[in-house]
Protein backbone atom coordinates (compact mmCIF):
# COMPACT_ATOMS: atom_id res chain seq x y z
CA UNK A 1 0.00 0.00 0.00
CA UNK A 2 2.87 2.09 0.57
CA UNK A 3 4.08 1.83 -2.57
CA UNK A 4 0.91 2.93 -4.15
CA UNK A 5 0.63 5.83 -2.02
CA UNK A 6 4.39 6.87 -3.32
CA UNK A 7 3.95 6.11 -6.86
CA UNK A 8 0.35 8.36 -6.59
CA UNK A 9 2.73 11.30 -5.06
CA UNK A 10 5.20 10.93 -7.44
CA UNK A 11 2.97 10.46 -10.45
CA UNK A 12 1.09 14.10 -9.28
CA UNK A 13 4.01 15.40 -9.10
CA UNK A 14 4.80 14.96 -12.48
CA UNK A 15 1.53 16.31 -14.28
CA UNK A 16 1.72 19.57 -11.79
CA UNK A 17 5.42 19.92 -12.52
CA UNK A 18 4.47 19.56 -16.59
CA UNK A 19 0.86 22.21 -16.23
CA UNK A 20 3.18 24.65 -14.13
CA UNK A 21 6.38 24.58 -16.15
CA UNK A 22 3.53 24.84 -19.66
CA UNK A 23 1.72 27.71 -18.09
CA UNK A 24 4.62 29.25 -16.75
CA UNK A 25 6.82 29.20 -20.22
CA UNK A 26 3.77 30.53 -21.66
CA UNK A 27 3.48 33.54 -19.16
CA UNK A 28 6.77 34.14 -19.84
CA UNK A 29 6.81 34.06 -23.52
CA UNK A 30 3.68 36.18 -24.03
CA UNK A 31 4.71 38.99 -21.45
CA UNK A 32 8.33 38.58 -23.23
CA UNK A 33 6.77 39.52 -26.40
CA UNK A 34 3.62 41.96 -24.83
CA UNK A 35 1.48 39.90 -27.50
CA UNK A 36 -2.32 39.46 -25.94
CA UNK A 37 -4.18 35.81 -27.00
CA UNK A 38 -4.09 34.71 -29.64
CA UNK A 39 -0.87 33.45 -29.31
CA UNK A 40 1.72 33.01 -31.82
CA UNK A 41 2.14 29.29 -32.57
CA UNK A 42 5.76 28.94 -31.46
CA UNK A 43 5.01 30.17 -27.92
CA UNK A 44 2.45 26.66 -27.09
CA UNK A 45 5.17 24.43 -28.93
CA UNK A 46 8.14 25.66 -26.36
CA UNK A 47 6.00 25.46 -23.66
CA UNK A 48 5.69 22.02 -24.46
CA UNK A 49 8.76 21.37 -25.06
CA UNK A 50 9.78 22.87 -21.59
CA UNK A 51 6.84 21.09 -20.18
CA UNK A 52 8.50 18.11 -20.68
CA UNK A 53 11.16 18.45 -17.97
CA UNK A 54 8.40 17.01 -15.59
CA UNK A 55 9.13 13.73 -16.92
CA UNK A 56 12.17 13.51 -14.49
CA UNK A 57 9.91 13.08 -11.33
CA UNK A 58 8.70 9.59 -13.25
CA UNK A 59 10.54 6.57 -12.88
CA UNK A 60 12.80 5.01 -15.93
CA UNK A 61 10.53 2.84 -17.00
CA UNK A 62 7.15 4.61 -16.37
CA UNK A 63 9.30 7.40 -19.00
CA UNK A 64 9.34 4.69 -21.66
CA UNK A 65 5.77 3.85 -21.36
CA UNK A 66 4.56 7.51 -21.13
CA UNK A 67 6.66 7.85 -24.55
CA UNK A 68 4.70 5.20 -25.89
CA UNK A 69 1.50 7.07 -24.97
CA UNK A 70 2.81 10.31 -26.44
CA UNK A 71 4.05 9.59 -29.73
CA UNK A 72 0.47 8.62 -31.60
CA UNK A 73 -0.77 11.72 -30.07
CA UNK A 74 2.13 13.92 -31.34
CA UNK A 75 1.89 12.57 -34.94
CA UNK A 76 -1.84 13.46 -34.94
CA UNK A 77 -0.94 17.32 -33.67
CA UNK A 78 1.62 17.08 -36.64
CA UNK A 79 -0.77 16.20 -38.83
CA UNK A 80 -3.48 18.50 -38.04
CA UNK A 81 -1.01 21.25 -38.12
CA UNK A 82 -0.36 20.12 -41.67
CA UNK A 83 -3.74 20.62 -42.31
CA UNK A 84 -4.27 23.85 -40.57
CA UNK A 85 -0.88 25.10 -42.69
CA UNK A 86 -2.57 23.79 -46.21
CA UNK A 87 0.51 21.52 -45.81
CA UNK A 88 -1.33 18.15 -46.35
CA UNK A 89 -4.77 17.75 -47.65
CA UNK A 90 -7.70 15.74 -46.09
CA UNK A 91 -7.17 11.94 -47.19
CA UNK A 92 -10.46 9.93 -47.07
CA UNK A 93 -9.31 7.24 -44.31
CA UNK A 94 -6.23 8.64 -43.52
CA UNK A 95 -6.32 7.89 -39.55
CA UNK A 96 -5.82 4.00 -40.44
CA UNK A 97 -2.25 4.49 -41.78
CA UNK A 98 -1.72 6.99 -39.21
CA UNK A 99 -3.13 4.95 -36.68
CA UNK A 100 -0.50 1.67 -38.71
CA UNK A 101 2.13 3.95 -38.24
CA UNK A 102 1.20 5.41 -34.25
CA UNK A 103 1.42 1.50 -33.46
CA UNK A 104 5.25 0.99 -34.85
CA UNK A 105 6.71 1.32 -31.77
CA UNK A 106 4.23 -0.03 -29.28
CA UNK A 107 4.48 -3.44 -31.90
CA UNK A 108 8.16 -2.61 -31.61
CA UNK A 109 8.43 -2.65 -27.64
CA UNK A 110 5.81 -5.93 -27.60
CA UNK A 111 7.81 -7.81 -29.63
CA UNK A 112 11.83 -6.43 -28.97
CA UNK A 113 11.52 -5.38 -25.83
CA UNK A 114 8.70 -6.63 -23.72
CA UNK A 115 10.18 -5.38 -20.08
CA UNK A 116 9.68 -2.44 -21.00
CA UNK A 117 5.30 -2.48 -21.37
CA UNK A 118 3.45 -2.73 -18.33
CA UNK A 119 1.44 -5.75 -17.31
CA UNK A 120 -1.83 -3.75 -17.96
CA UNK A 121 -0.47 -2.97 -21.67
CA UNK A 122 1.56 -6.04 -22.21
CA UNK A 123 -1.57 -8.72 -21.64
CA UNK A 124 -4.02 -6.27 -23.55
CA UNK A 125 -1.89 -6.69 -26.27
CA UNK A 126 -1.01 -10.27 -25.65
CA UNK A 127 -4.67 -10.81 -25.65
CA UNK A 128 -5.61 -8.63 -28.89
CA UNK A 129 -2.43 -9.52 -30.92
CA UNK A 130 -1.44 -12.78 -29.72
CA UNK A 131 1.71 -14.57 -28.22
CA UNK A 132 4.85 -12.60 -29.38
CA UNK A 133 6.07 -14.48 -32.45
CA UNK A 134 10.17 -13.44 -31.50
CA UNK A 135 11.89 -14.72 -29.05
CA UNK A 136 14.86 -12.51 -30.20
CA UNK A 137 15.06 -9.88 -27.45
CA UNK A 138 17.62 -7.00 -27.07
CA UNK A 139 20.40 -7.26 -24.80
CA UNK A 140 20.40 -4.85 -21.92
CA UNK A 141 22.48 -1.89 -22.46
CA UNK A 142 24.81 -1.31 -20.21
CA UNK A 143 24.93 1.77 -17.66
CA UNK A 144 27.62 4.47 -17.69
CA UNK A 145 28.81 3.35 -14.56
CA UNK A 146 28.91 -0.16 -15.55
CA UNK A 147 31.13 1.27 -19.03
CA UNK A 148 32.99 3.14 -16.80
CA UNK A 149 34.27 0.08 -14.98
Amino acid sequence: MTQVAKNTVWSTAFLATMVMLAKYAICLLRNFRHQPPPLSSWIPATAGVVAGLGVLFERANRRRELSLFLIPHTLYAVYLWAMERGLVRHVPYSSVPLFALAMVPIMHAYEREPASLNLLLHSALKFFVGKRVSTVEREKRRTMSEMSM
